[in-house]
């Protein structure tokens, strides 16, 4: 008769341990899937026309929308380190976040690139395309390689952004 008893607590231990199990993993998964939800940017809807000021504000926008990118990359990594998921999960986690921040960055770029061909286009004065050119030029390498350096970057960018949009 104890082992019976004996028999039947531990089977009870056992069936609240495997769904304890089931449950983490069911929490590791959802946590997963929240992190590695992926938007897309896309061109601002006040944009109509490409007008030297639409143009600088669009630049900013997308470089504002950089800026977010990484700083969500970076939350969303620090969640994965907090070890509330298995390795698995983890793992995969960590993959897609990195994916989502590529795949938005060069989704910017490619909205951006049509725009500053017609605005090059459209630029007649070669001083003023230079400046063009030179502020898209900062402006690509700052949403490429935003990497949070105490500002060096985005300085370098409002810089000549400011060059082109003043002349």
């Amino acid at each position: 008769m104890k082992k019976i008893l004996l028999g039947l607590v531990v089977a009870g231990l056992l069936s609240g341990c495997a769904q304890m199990v089931e449950e983490q993993n069911q929490r590791s998964n959802k946590t997963k899937l929240s992190l590695i939800e992926c938007s897309e940017p896309e061109l601002d809807q006040n944009y109509s026309d490409n007008t030297k000021a639409n143009f600088v504000n669009q630049l900013n926008s997308f470089a504002d929308s950089a800026s977010s990118v990484n700083a969500v990359e970076s939350i969303k990594l620090r969640t994965v380190r907090l070890g509330t998921m298995n390795d698995a999960d983890a793992k995969e986690a960590t993959s897609g976040i990195i994916s989502c921040t590529k795949k938005q960055k060069n989704k910017i770029l490619a909205l951006s690139q049509p725009l500053f061909e017609k605005r090059k286009e459209l630029t007649k004065d070669q001083t003023e395309k230079g400046y063009l050119i030179s502020a898209y030029s900062e402006w690509e390498a700052y949403v490429k390689n935003n990497t949070g350096n105490g500002g060096q970057e985005r300085a370098k960018y409002d810089s000549a952004i400011s060059m082109y949009k003043n002349y």
